[in-house]
């Protein structure tokens, strides 16, 4: 039996788009572009508007110590970045802080002399114990080796100032050159307490450097100002502590050198002026046999030398040395101006001999 479909069988449900449409609103343009009436706008205004705080005028005596602690700080000139870099962290300036002993704290570069000297104590008893030279130059450099710290002349000096019987300063002569000894006085026994000691006794002393900049300058702040530090523990809060003066220098011994046995005639200085030039007729040779021009300009010449000698000089003792060679030798060497600066040039025909160079060296100095 066939089905047939009839469509009168199924309920058509016609949809009304427009009812299932859900319209929007219009909105109300009269609402919306409504502006606020003046009064309301005052009396909103008025919540919000409140009243300033009345300030109370400052009393003279009040003026006068405000300006008394800014003292420090209005001539004070605005550091440059490099400056800032350059300068000591604020780690080391106020490490003090966390220390569980209350104590009076000192400027950042009376610390690291205090801490230079307790150094210097164990280096130099390290090397009397295994018999290595204490000459300064050997010193500075097991100080910063070990300790990781720069070492200058400067500051071993500002330590004999306060304290001059730490140590002994002599030179010597040594491979030619004049080297400073640095030694401890024979009375003195080296233990950790006497290290402790010599080390507080210095402490002793940066302290009563610090405390007279501190006094000075409560004496210049009007009206006075009674401030104790010892029972305060600390420094008046108008005293730039890390800008103190630093310690002066202890000057260094004068160079009386005996004269060497071997070469009675001429004197320690003539000696070493002999082996400087001798060496350094050696170093010139090595230099423009590796050249291949036999003309090298001064500055360049110099910093080359440099090298040879594997230290720096002062660059205008070694420009002087290469004059007088120039001087002495002037068949083989000589300088020569030109627009870009002066020029030292070799003669590589003329047969030049070390060892005649010496002797004749000896001669200009006997």
């Amino acid at each position: 039996m066939k089905q047939t479909y009839l469509p009168e069988h199924f309920p058509q449900v016609k949809q009304d788009l427009e009812l299932s449409t859900l319209k929007r609103k219009p909105k109300d343009l009269d609402f919306s572009l409504k502006t606020p009436k003046i009064d309301e706008i005052q009396s909103k205004q008025g919540k919000f508007n409140i009243p300033p705080s009345k300030v109370n005028n400052l009393s003279f005596e009040t003026l006068t110590i405000l300006n008394s602690l800014n003292l420090t700080y209005q001539n004070r000139a605005a550091k440059s970045s490099e400056d800032v870099l350059s300068s000591v962290s604020a780690r080391e300036k106020y490490q003090d802080l966390l220390d569980p002993m209350r104590k009076l704290p000192l400027p950042y570069k009376y610390k690291r002399l205090l801490k230079l000297q307790e150094y210097l104590d164990t280096t130099i008893n390290n090397a009397s114990i295994r018999k290595l030279p204490t000459a300064y130059l050997n010193i500075k450099q097991a100080i910063e080796n070990t300790y990781s710290i720069t070492f200058d002349l400067e500051q071993l000096q500002r330590i004999l100032f306060l304290c001059p019987h730490f140590y002994t300063l002599s030179w010597e002569v040594e491979d030619g050159e004049e080297k400073l000894k640095i030694s401890i006085p024979e009375s003195t026994s080296f233990t950790l307490s006497s290290i402790h000691n010599r080390n507080n006794e210095l402490f002793k002393q940066l302290i009563s450097l610090t405390k007279r900049y501190h006094n000075s300058h409560l004496a210049s702040i009007i009206p006075k100002i009674h401030f104790d530090p010892e029972i305060a523990m600390t420094w008046h809060s108008s005293f730039a502590l890390h800008d103190v003066p630093d310690v002066f220098i202890a000057e260094l011994p004068d160079k009386n050198l005996t004269e060497s046995p071997t070469v009675a005639k001429i004197s320690v200085a003539k000696q070493l002026r002999v082996i400087r030039l001798t060496q350094l007729c050696h170093i010139l040779v090595k230099i423009f046999a590796s050249h291949k021009t036999p003309s090298i300009f001064l500055k360049s010449l110099i910093k080359k030398i440099e090298i040879e000698k594997g230290k720096n000089e002062e660059p205008k003792l070694l420009e002087n040395d290469v004059v007088e060679l120039c001087e002495i030798f002037n068949t083989w060497i000589g300088i020569i101006k030109t627009g870009s600066g002066d020029v030292v040039r070799i003669c590589k025909q003329t047969d030049f001999s070390l060892k005649i160079a010496a002797k004749k060296i000896k001669q200009k100095y006997n």
